[in-house]
């Protein structure tokens, strides 16, 4: 399941199994059709993530040995741009190009995942989350990737002003279930 090129989409989610089954599509697809796919993942979702791209015959060794399907922890990334608790535009893309140049190689198109904003949502750092969607969506109109972002449905109190309609204008595309 692509999405389609310089496309910031967004996956709000009820419980795991939409996001692993939206997720392991994705990435699928993306590797299928020979493109390159970045995955910054928690560690829970990239092992269900490789667990299902195998059961489903993708060669994920294979793909991570060509550099076609590159991991990186979600956490260990946010560590490495943030400052003083808001995202450094560039330290993260010190952090973020290096692996989509990599997921390219030789000029194959990128699609990415990333959780470091639901982490950072988590920590109800509200306005660091959405500067961050916004580095993301400079990265893909500059890069010409497609990204898949991804929030659980309980990241949103029924109150407040940090609503899903915030984080779903830093998107282009909105998929919910």
């Amino acid at each position: 399941m692509r999405i389609e090129s310089c496309t910031h989409a967004v996956q709000l989610y009820g419980d795991e199994a939409s996001l692993m089954r939206r997720l392991t599509a994705y990435v699928a697809s993306a590797l299928e059709s020979g493109a390159g796919s970045v995955v910054i993942a928690t560690e829970p979702h990239t092992v269900r993530l490789l667990e299902a791209l195998g059961a489903s015959g993708v060669d994920v060794c294979g793909a991570c040995e060509a550099g076609q399907l590159v991991l990186e922890d979600a956490g260990a990334a946010l560590d490495r741009f943030m400052a003083d608790g808001w995202p450094d535009a560039r330290l993260f893309r010190q952090t973020l190009l290096p692996l989509i140049e990599r997921a390219r190689g030789d000029g194959r198109p990128v699609s990415a995942f990333g959780e470091m904003v639901v982490l950072l949502w988590r920590q109800r750092a509200y306005a660091a989350t959405l500067e961050l969607e916004r580095m993301w969506t400079r990265v893909c109109d500059e890069q010409g990737i497609e990204l898949l972002c991804a929030y659980p449905r309980d990241c949103f109190p029924r109150e407040g002003r940090e609503t899903i309609a915030e984080v779903s204008a830093a998107h282009t595309r909105v998929f919910a279930d």
